[in-house]
């Protein structure tokens, strides 16, 4: 079977800004310029997974959503109460993303402590034959922390072990670990390769960069940033440090350099989220709730009920400040007859309710696109109004015609308990429809034919 080559970048992008209380307010420097250029390069990279670090606030991650969503229409972060600083980690992929989790370190040491640093993972869906798992994480910072660090990275390691093991899998991120712990990483991470040691080019360098004297004194370039692979089944074909990502007026965009690997996937399959009975999927949704815990929340299901139709989603999307997919993202094929379910909750700390949208786009079994189906939910604050959305367009009506705006404002003003819709695309007649339960957390089902 052939084999895919896939582009994957890493990056700790330095914005501290809109954290709670400024809890680092030294190292908030032209945030705001940062963020716009780093978000225009990320739209412009070839890269078919990006995973940021140091992104803390989730007002920066949601930004970076909305400002890439037409290059990387899936993404992947854990909320974070306002109160604390994050964890800094999101993952944005031009493929379905499926399988997501996030696990907070236990041992964590000076302003490290303040953080919810730990190790967020999905797996990707590349096309049938080919899926691989992503880890991307942030550890212990510190020359002298190296016990601290070599923890956070054996959790990363069980996380690893634990969920689909021997399949590919791809370790990134500011692992933050020195020359001189590097054999320790690799016993650690034991089964990864180090595919392309770029010692020799850091991804922080001061005789570089030009925004890491605007935080620190130190003088020695150091090589922070990986790229892991399983030995054999994602096989590297190059890495590169680039570091022409600054603004117009020359300032680098982070204190770190992006690090992009190319890799070569063998084919690979991991059990996604798809059913051949609602119950499973029932049982899926709530699985997803009872990890979550309470709080505003949807519990959603999705029947392909037609014959012919195989539908993949085109994107799925939460309005800023109205929550999260989290435990269970929507299945990346769901062929005739089957279910998928999907999980998303309220803002974790905010009085705020539940609202988003799923878009499947239907297939014929030739492989070609005929529609874009709109799954939209909203459960407000109090439960007083649920309501869904449903509708048939043309492939890439969202957000090519329909804006964001436009679509919270058809959910918002047109949504209903029940409704449907129905159109004939390409000579193939497509229903929808939808309904939602009343409750803080309701049943929300959807079935497209």
């Amino acid at each position: 079977m052939a084999k895919k080559t896939v582009r994957i970048t890493s990056y700790n992008t330095h914005l501290f800004a809109g954290t709670a209380a400024q809890i680092l307010p030294k190292l908030v420097y032209r945030d705001k310029e940062r963020f716009t250029e780093i978000a225009d390069r990320i739209n412009k990279s070839k890269a078919d997974v990006v995973g940021l670090c140091e992104v803390w606030a989730d007002t920066w991650k949601r930004n970076f959503i909305d400002q890439t969503q037409d290059a990387y229409p899936f993404a992947v972060y854990t909320e974070t109460s306002w109160t604390t600083m994050g964890d800094g980690l999101l993952i944005l992929s031009k493929h379905p993303l499926f399988d997501p989790g996030f696990r907070r370190f236990k041992n964590l040491k000076g302003d490290d402590a303040k953080s919810a640093k730990g190790v967020l993972w999905a797996s990707v869906y590349l096309d049938d034959a080919h899926q691989f798992r992503v880890f991307m994480s942030h550890t212990q910072s510190g020359r002298d922390e190296t016990k601290a660090r070599m923890s956070n990275l054996k959790e990363v390691k069980s996380e690893i072990d634990t969920r689909h093991k021997g399949t590919p899998a791809i370790v990134m991120g500011d692992l933050n670990v020195y020359a001189s712990e590097h054999a320790d990483l690799m016993k650690t991470l034991s089964g990864f390769s180090d595919g392309g040691v770029v010692d020799d080019v850091p991804t922080y360098d001061p005789t570089k960069n030009n925004l890491i004297d605007k935080f620190s004194k130190s003088k020695q370039p150091k090589r922070f940033d990986y790229i892991l692979t399983t030995n054999g089944s994602l096989k590297p074909k190059s890495v590169q440090v680039i570091d022409s990502w600054k603004l117009p007026d020359g300032l680098d965009c982070s204190d770190h350099f992006p690090l992009c690997t190319q890799a070569v996937a063998a084919a690979a399959n991991i059990p996604r989220n798809v059913y051949t009975k609602q119950t499973e999927a029932k049982a899926a949704a709530k699985a997803a709730k009872n990890q979550y815990g309470p709080g505003v929340s949807n519990l959603i299901r999705i029947r392909n009920g037609s014959k012919k139709l195989i539908l993949r989603p085109a994107l799925w999307y939460s309005w800023p400040n109205y929550g999260n997919f989290r435990y269970l993202l929507p299945a990346s094929r769901v062929n005739p007859g089957q279910w998928t379910a999907a999980f998303h909750h309220h803002p974790d700390g905010e009085a705020r309710g539940s609202i988003g949208c799923i878009i499947y786009r239907a297939f014929d079994k030739a492989g070609t696109a005929l529609g874009d189906v709109f799954l939209g939910f909203e459960t407000p604050w109090g439960a007083t109004s649920n309501r869904v959305y449903v509708e048939v367009r043309g492939v890439g009506h969202w957000w090519k015609k329909g804006s964001r705006s436009y679509m919270y404002h058809m959910l918002d003003d047109r949504g209903t308990r029940k409704a449907s819709d129905k159109k004939k695309l390409s000579g193939v007649s497509i229903s929808v429809s939808g309904s939602i339960a009343k409750g803080t957390s309701p049943e929300t089902i959807f079935a497209i034919s």
